[in-house]
């Protein structure tokens, strides 16, 4: 056989090439077999991989739900801490309140030790108390409505009363207010009448202050003006009458030649020269005036005066008329008032001097003494030298009318010039 190879190289090239032919497949076969073992291999690594990822994401699916649920359950249940990330129930605390549960809800029983087997039981419980409720509901409501039919019964009768009673106001509020307005005027008129007689008693008692200060005042003044009187009575008794009209003098003897006559007063009597005297009858019967007679000289026992003013010359002055002066007073002391505006003969100066001479005292003002006010002219100045706009008449003087209440003789310049001639 070994000849027959070495004789055919061909044919044993030919089976070398099958050889490696199928050392070569051999080995692709178990390349093959060793890569598809690998790939097999890889893929069940990949499978295994891709088995354990989803399981894992199975897995953190599946604590991602429990999660989620525990988070459901804890936010359905409750007792968690609202500050919490992922808040978790407080079993401590669902113990505690559940304990605390079981303590208010003692119908619960020993068996009720899960919040499964009490939710039943407090259902029921709770629907036992709403079917109460719904009873007490229903009773209420029959209540109300019997409660609603008493309130429209009340109402109408209220609405009706009120109604009468609104009427009835009104009647009363119509007479309060005629009472009222009565009341007002009634009151008004009292107050008017209250302040009236306040007035009036005022008024009252100021009259009667006033008529007792003004009775004082005039019993002051009778008592002054009787003081007054009892002493001009006998201050002036010569002026009195019958001694008013008595003669101051007589006439001792008349001189036709010389138009004198002589009469028996003289210094001795404060006869001073310028007196007048109007000279009346002497005799028997009706006296009559004949004329006046001026004092021109004056001795002790006697005095020369000038005859004027012959009444009638079929009738003419004669030895024993009589003279008369009725302010010429040959014994007592006088007191006067000069008031008003004197000039000329008659100046104040003058006028003082002639009465200081006749036993009259002027005086500054108006005394319970004072006999006499001698009047003068119109003043054309006050008493301060200051010129008035208009002449003011001595009676417009409060001295003048002081002199008319007093009772003093008021003589005027022009009637005492008909008695001194200066």
């Amino acid at each position: 056989m070994r000849s027959t190879a070495l004789t055919n190289p061909r044919a044993g090239a030919a089976r070398v090439g099958v050889i490696w032919l199928v050392a070569v497949l051999i080995v692709a076969g178990v390349a093959l077999y060793l890569a598809f073992s690998a790939q097999s291999a890889l893929t069940a690594a990949k499978l295994d991989v891709d088995r354990a990822r989803a399981e894992a994401a199975e897995a953190k699916r599946a604590q991602s739900a429990e999660a989620e649920f525990a988070v459901k359950l804890s936010k359905a249940v409750g007792w968690v801490d609202p500050k919490a990330e992922s808040p978790r129930t407080n079993v401590d605390a669902i113990a505690t309140s559940f304990a605390d549960l079981k303590k208010q809800l003692p119908d619960l029983g020993a068996n009720a030790d899960t919040l499964q087997a009490s939710l039943p039981l407090i259902a029921a419980a709770l629907k036992e108390r709403a079917d109460q409720v719904a009873a007490l509901d229903e009773r209420a409501n029959g209540l109300t409505s019997e409660l609603e039919a008493e309130k429209s019964a009340h109402q109408r009768s209220r609405s009706e009363k009120d109604s009468e009673i609104a009427s009835l106001n009104q009647r009363i509020a119509d007479e309060a207010g005629n009472a009222k307005q009565t009341q007002d005027e009634l009151q008004s008129r009292l107050d008017k009448s209250v302040g009236e007689r306040s007035t009036l008693d005022e008024q009252r008692r100021a009259l009667e202050k006033q008529l007792e200060d003004t009775m004082r005042a005039h019993r002051s003044r009778i008592d002054s003006y009787e003081a007054r009187l009892q002493q001009m009575k006998q201050v002036v008794a010569f002026a009195e009458p019958p001694l008013a009209d008595m003669p101051d003098a007589r006439v001792l003897a008349v001189s036709d030649k010389l138009g004198s006559a002589w009469i028996d007063i003289g210094t001795n009597n404060r006869l001073v020269p310028g007196t007048r005297f109007r000279i009346e009858s002497g005799g028997a019967g009706t006296k009559r005036v004949k004329g006046t007679a001026e004092v021109v000289v004056v001795d002790a026992e006697q005095s020369q005066v000038k005859l004027g003013e012959l009444t009638d010359r079929f009738d003419p002055i004669v030895p024993g008329d009589v003279l008369v002066n009725p302010v010429y007073d040959p014994t007592g002391v006088r007191h006067a008032v000069l008031i008003g505006r004197f000039s000329g003969n008659y100046d104040a100066k003058n006028l003082r001097a002639l009465l200081e001479n006749m036993n009259i005292k002027v005086q500054d003002k108006l005394t319970l003494e004072t006999n006499y006010l001698i009047v003068g002219s119109e003043m054309w100045t006050d008493a301060d030298g200051q010129a008035l706009d208009a002449p003011l008449s001595p009676s417009e003087l409060p001295a003048y009318k002081e002199a008319e209440s007093l009772g003093v003789q008021i003589v005027p310049l022009s009637e005492f010039r008909s008695y001194f001639k200066m």
